[in-house]
């Protein structure tokens, strides 16, 4: 048996804050249906990093282009590594193109597009694999809101859930 002090016996494991500062996510499933979604995110600390996102989703009739930065806390404190939680702000353009009848006869289609600010927030797990922890699967979701006057956002969804399925590369 050997003697350990209480720092020894107490000290955390050299892990994933150890390692890697900064990853860069995309989701390799949207591209097959029109879709993007990729993220840069730098370590601040053991506990927080900041992120910046952007993604491009075409819901029914409806196209959301968006980019945001986001605010990452790790409870645990494993820099890039475990349960997270986020919050973000940013910038969108949301284009909607809406059937109108113009005529007795053919419908006509007329565009509808704004910038925007938003809001968002999203619970998540990351995982860092590997022996070098260099690949990296995310996983999370939540809600954004999309800021303006109830006349720009008719007949549009101004609040969209969010979903984040990443693989990317740490580094």
């Amino acid at each position: 048996a050997s003697a350990q002090t209480l720092a020894q016996q107490t000290r955390r494991p050299a892990g994933p804050a150890d390692g890697p500062s900064r990853i860069i996510s995309a989701n390799p499933f949207l591209p097959l249906l029109g879709h993007f979604a990729a993220e840069f995110e730098q370590r601040l600390s053991s506990a927080a990093s900041i992120a910046l996102s952007g993604s491009h989703i075409q819901p029914d009739n409806a196209r959301y282009v968006n980019a945001d930065i986001k605010g990452r806390l790790y409870p645990t404190e494993q820099g890039l590594y475990g349960f997270n939680m986020a919050a973000s702000i940013g910038f969108a353009r949301i284009r909607q193109t809406e059937g109108f009848d113009c005529a007795l006869i053919d419908p006509c289609i007329v565009p509808k597009a704004f910038s925007t600010g938003s809001f968002a927030v999203e619970l998540g797990y990351q995982w860092m694999l590997g022996p070098s922890k260099v690949t990296v699967v995310s996983v999370g979701g939540g809600a954004k809101r999309y800021l303006g006057s109830d006349a720009k956002f008719e007949n549009i969804n101004r609040i969209m859930p969010t979903l984040r399925l990443n693989v990317g590369y740490a580094f």
